[in-house]
């Protein structure tokens, strides 16, 4: 083993910890030795007493990747002491003590076995990753040691972490920080907001191939990405440089090619995702080119399940990456953006921004029907976590009282919730096998490939590519195809194929899976989808002109999300598979042709309307009720709010706003909560017009009892009668009430009027005798005092003819030019 590693400049201290610690956090940067040197040193501790080393990594490759390392360094091959155990691959033996396996792997085998009775020892590695299923899995295992087994330990590592709120979340662990192990990596800013990200990713690479010497790894967003790099750069490097991509969908076989060091005399590119952030080495690698963004699922409530969002990398991922190039000697790294770009420090966990239906089902298998009865790192997010609750139970795998029987079975399966349930159905319908092709193709990476300006969402095409059947205008990625059957057999073979399999569709097995992505046809070619959103479909595609489309896969970044995967649909599998959900309603619309309200029936299925017709007649009763459905959803406004009205309406306001809290709350959202008040008044209305015939001011008047109407003339009345005679209005639209009066009206008022039985003082909008504003007042005594003599000189000057005395208090109040004489 190599012990020149900076970890073990630490190691004593790790070893003599774990001896009396249960829990423990390890910071160590890229290059330390963490991940494979400390699981090996604790092979032989005593404290394991014949037990195992389970050790979590976020990713396949790089699960595999350790085990295969740490089982070199013990001579052995992989299997014997050290083994791994990922989806669709495990490699482990009875002689096996570190096994090194994924996040999800490791969460599946503690809700089946929370005690882990053949585990001593659980290590999270890369934590700082903040996988949903990290973060699950630590959480549920926390627990589960608090009651079933004191003795299991627990290791936290990480290479970028905030150590402090994880140790102390583990009941203040210790805190070892290692050194890391890496050259100087010079840093060079790169952002050309000229060129497309492709384009300025290729000219740099071709730069740094010209330029520099070592291979070079890429870090960029995604797989279409990696892909239009790799077509641009085929024609352009010369033989002695290669080109891999790495991400995590790869084969195995593919994976290898892009980690390995590059053939004598050769230089290799690797094209990668942020797969090769952390925890695999690639030999050689001596530049970085890094694009400074990161595809991650985020949780998208318009189409009700993650969608994949572009973003900026953190601070802590650009360090990771930046590091890649001092691996093993002096490097370089390119940023694709401005110095002076500011970067979160971390990545948001996932399990505060991405779908938590599955969770929700782990912590009902687990016996809790809510997360807050556990103690979280980061809670989830409450909304996203209610939606995933409401989703199981319309999957049947959860009630009231917990998890179902049904809800048992999907979570045995390896597959989202909504795939377990088609599955289940599946079986139930004699189409297992069709329901786990299924399943597989919706898990894995799509299996064909087209042109970049050509896409076919039928997922009919994906389940002939499995048999060998080449679809229209392109062609079958046969290591994804192979994936996806190997998948769909890890899923056991499920109940017999009944000979009538043919005629059971996948779009009615989809519907088991997503009753709230059903899709109907709109005349714009858009569909209207059951959850409320709506999708878009290319129109060469071979299922844009059907009437209905079950929608699994939702992608694009414009307001009306693309659809990437559906199936065709006929009403009559939709009626029969979700008639439960569907139900009819009897509503009233707005016919804006005819300018008049007309009732219609309608089936729906969620917000999606399956059917209706237009009924010659509806009950009065039941119109009336229908016309208060769409006043109170915004059509307040097609009332007859004349100045009257709404003079009422105001003056009821102002004096709530004033205490008067025995008067009738007049706001909009008020009057639309119970609108009994208005029933009365609708007699026949049928036309929209009509509704400005409805005598609103009497309506709003049979809210209020006789005495308040009495008193409301005296505390908030409609005019006011100044020292000229004149009745001036007081104008309530505001929310301080006014009077808008000429000055000259005014002489000899001492004091300001008062509202609301004299506890209001009313604001005096003064004008001139061109009813121009001048000044604007709440205390008129003191405007004749200390403001009246300067306004006097400039008025005059303008308004020689008019009545400008000198002492305002005993001055005639007139509304003419002059005073009378």
């Amino acid at each position: 083993m190599n012990r020149d590693l900076p970890v073990y400049d630490v190691m004593p201290q790790i070893l003599e910890t774990l001896e009396r610690e249960s829990s423990l956090v390890i910071e160590a940067p890229p290059g330390a030795g963490k991940t494979t040197a400390v699981p090996l040193e604790l092979i032989d501790r005593p404290w394991l007493k014949g037990k195992k080393i389970v050790m979590l990594e976020p990713r396949r490759l790089a699960a595999r990747n350790a085990a295969w390392w740490m089982a070199r360094q013990l001579g052995e091959k992989t299997g014997e002491r050290v083994g791994y155990s990922v989806h669709l691959d495990r490699k482990v033996s009875d002689r096996t003590i570190i096994e090194v396996v994924t996040e999800g792997v490791f969460l599946n085998r503690l809700v089946r076995d929370p005690e882990l009775g053949d585990t001593a020892l659980v290590i999270f590695d890369e934590f700082h990753e903040r996988s949903l299923d990290a973060d699950l899995a630590l959480t549920l295992l926390k627990e589960s040691r608090e009651i079933l087994r004191e003795d299991l330990k627990i290791m936290v590592m990480s290479a970028t972490l905030d150590a402090a709120p994880v140790a102390e979340y583990l009941g203040s662990a210790p805190v070892i920080s290692s050194e890391g192990k890496s050259y100087p990596v010079e840093i060079r800013y790169r952002e050309d907001r000229d060129r497309d990200l492709i384009d300025h990713t290729v000219w740099i690479i071709r730069e740094a191939v010209r330029e520099e010497r070592g291979s070079i790894l890429v870090f960029l967003p995604g797989v279409g990405e990696i892909r239009r790099v790799q077509s641009m750069l085929s024609d352009s490097l010369p033989g002695s440089i290669e080109v891999f991509p790495l991400y995590g969908n790869l084969s195995r076989e593919e994976q290898e090619l892009a980690i390995e060091p590059a053939e004598e005399g050769k230089r290799k590119i690797v094209l990668a995702t942020s797969i090769a952030e952390s925890s695999l080495t690639i030999k050689g690698i001596r530049v970085v080119i890094d694009s400074g963004l990161i595809r991650t699922p985020r949780f998208d409530p318009r189409m009700g399940m993650d969608s994949l969002e572009t973003l900026p990398v953190s601070r802590a991922s650009a360090d990771q990456r930046t590091g890649r190039a001092g691996r093993l000697e002096s490097g370089l790294c390119y940023r694709l953006w401005n110095e002076h770009k500011r970067l979160d420090p971390f990545g948001e966990p996932g399990i505060a921004v991405e779908d938590l239906c599955g969770l929700a089902l782990v912590l009902a298998r687990w016996g809790y029907n809510d997360y807050s009865k556990l103690t979280w790192l980061t809670r989830p997010n409450d909304s996203i976590f209610r939606g995933g609750r409401m989703l199981l139970e319309e999957l049947g795998a959860v009630d009231r009282t917990g998890i179902t029987g049904k809800g048992k079975q999907i979570s045995d399966l390896p597959l989202h919730p909504r795939l377990g349930a088609m599955v289940l159905d599946g079986d139930k319908a004699g189409a297992p096998r069709k329901a786990r092709d299924l399943a597989a193709i919706l898990s894995e990476r799509d299996c064909l490939r087209f042109p970049r300006d050509y896409h076919q969402t039928d997922i009919l095409y994906r389940l002939e590519a499995l048999t060998g059947k080449t679809p229209p205008g392109g062609s079958i990625d046969r290591n994804a195809a192979n994936r996806i059957k190997e998948y769909s057999r890890s899923m056991g073979k499920g109940k017999k194929e009944q000979s009538t399999v043919s005629e059971i569709t996948a779009g009615s097995l989809l519907l088991s899976a997503y009753p709230d992505r059903v899709g109907k046809r709109r005349a714009d070619g858009t569909y209207s989808l059951s959850n409320g959103s709506q999708a878009s479909i290319e129109e060469g595609d071979s299922l844009s002109h059907c009437d209905y489309l079950v929608i699994p896969s939702l992608g694009g970044t414009g307001s009306v999300p693309r659809i990437s995967l559906a199936a065709a649909l006929r009403e009559e599998e939709i009626l029969e598979k979700l008639g439960e959900a569907i139900r009819e309603e009897e509503t009233l619309d707005f016919d804006k042709e005819k300018n008049r309200f007309a009732a219609l029936k309608m089936r729906k299925l969620g917000h999606l309307v399956l059917k209706e017709q237009k009924l010659n007649s509806i009950e009065p009763e039941r119109f009336r009720e229908a016309l208060c459905r769409y006043l109170a959803q915004g059509g307040l406004n097609d009332l007859n709010w004349n100045k009257e009205a709404t003079l009422f309406r105001n003056r009821i306001l102002f004096l709530r706003r004033e205490g008067f809290e025995e008067y009738p709350d007049l706001r909009d959202e008020a009057l639309t909560e119970n609108m009994d008040w208005l029933t009365p008044f609708l007699g026949a209305v049928n036309l929209k017009s009509r509704l400005a015939e409805i005598p609103l001011l009497d309506a709003l008047k049979g809210l209020v009892d006789w005495t308040q109407l009495r008193q409301l003339d005296e505390l908030a009345p409609t005019h006011l009668i100044v020292p000229s005679g004149s009745k001036i209005p007081i104008d309530y639209s505001e929310k301080e009430p006014f009077l808008r009066v000429r000055l000259q009206e005014l002489f000899g008022l001492d004091r300001t009027p008062l509202l609301c039985g004299g506890k209001h003082q009313l604001t005096i909008h003064l004008l001139s005798p061109a009813s121009r504003p001048i000044q604007i007042t709440r205390d008129l005594k003191s405007f004749w005092d200390n403001t009246y003599n300067e306004v006097k000189k400039d008025l005059k000057g303008r308004y020689p003819k008019h009545y400008w005395p000198d002492n305002p208090y005993e001055a005639e109040p007139t509304n003419r030019a002059k005073r009378r004489k």
